[in-house]
């Protein structure tokens, strides 16, 4: 049976406590004071694959980390502003957004150094792909064609030529005789949760939350169903939403997320003391995010309609 409309309201403003903890920890980190290091050379092994180049590129594995949890930490406050205005299945496509953030994040601490280089580097990826889009759209404009081959020179065509033949799988693992294999975002989530990420490992995190956040990015037609005000609707309405009955769950999830972003980064830093104050908050946060199943699968109307 769904909760009652005050159950939710109830479970929502937990989450909001939860939510105003969690950002209470954001300046501690500043305030601690660790300089990001200046940029780095490649891993020797990595550079004499790509081969020579005019100049030695750089990565900036501080910075990249940095720009990671900057994105989360403004996913996080955006999913609280479409909950608060009632928006929760909004705020639930977004959750997933946050989700696959962090555990890119997690993922890339497994291995930092190497890792983290893949990351900094796939950007030339993005720019092939752009460049060949551009020929392709817009051939009919030699000056913006020019302009996207201006920017993807021989340096970033011999990197992307390092990823092989793709348009986004940068994301490889490392084996012991040097060998590499591409791992994707279900690998990701096999590793973090301990098992072999080319054997996909049964995972709840992956098999379950992502499983189905997902429908909300996808609008599947099990998701769908939460407009159940569309069942009593006698004429065809586009003034359905929104839908509150969902806020809770989504910035329930968003501040466990979250979370996994902070305390990855507290280790990252060596922020021990920190660490330990978030994993002392962490168990508030599991026995007051609770998510309600059963009415996301039965698709039972919205108490609160």
């Amino acid at each position: 049976m769904a909760d009652s409309a005050e159950d939710r309201e109830q479970a929502y403003n937990r989450a909001v406590e939860n939510f105003n903890a969690l950002r209470a920890f954001l300046p501690r980190f500043r305030d601690s004071k660790v300089y990001m290091r200046a940029p780095d050379r490649l891993l020797p092994r990595m550079l004499s694959e790509i081969g020579r180049l005019s100049s030695t590129p750089v990565t900036m594995r501080d910075q990249a980390v940095c720009a990671l949890l900057n994105k989360a930490t403004n996913t996080h406050a955006a999913i609280k502003v479409l909950a608060d205005a009632g928006h929760g299945d909004d705020a639930e496509a977004l959750g997933r957004v946050l989700l696959e953030n962090v555990a890119l994040l997690r993922w890339l601490l497994k291995d930092r150094v190497y890792r983290l280089d893949l990351y900094c580097i796939s950007d030339a990826l993005f720019r092939r792909r752009y460049a060949q889009l551009i020929q392709k759209h817009y051939a009919n404009r030699p000056a913006v064609v020019q302009l996207a081959k201006d920017g993807f020179g021989p340096d970033e065509q011999k990197i992307a030529a390092f990823f092989g033949n793709t348009i986004g799988k940068w994301s490889q693992l490392l084996g012991p005789d040097g060998s590499q294999e591409y791992v994707g975002i279900e690998g990701m989530f096999s590793e973090l949760a301990g098992g072999d990420p080319t054997s996909h490992t049964s995972n709840f995190e992956y098999e379950m939350v992502y499983f189905m956040l997902s429908g909300y990015v996808h609008s599947t037609a099990t998701v769908m169903r939460s407009f159940s005000a569309l069942k009593r609707a006698p004429f065809f309405t586009l003034e359905v939403g929104p839908h509150s009955a969902r806020r809770d769950e989504a910035l329930g999830g968003a501040n466990i997320f979250f979370w996994q972003g902070l305390r990855a980064a507290a280790d990252y830093l060596g922020l021990d003391d920190l660490g330990t104050k978030l994993d002392t908050f962490f168990d508030r946060l599991k026995e007051t995010a609770k998510t309600n199943v059963d009415e996301f699968f039965t698709g039972e109307p919205d108490p609160t309609a």
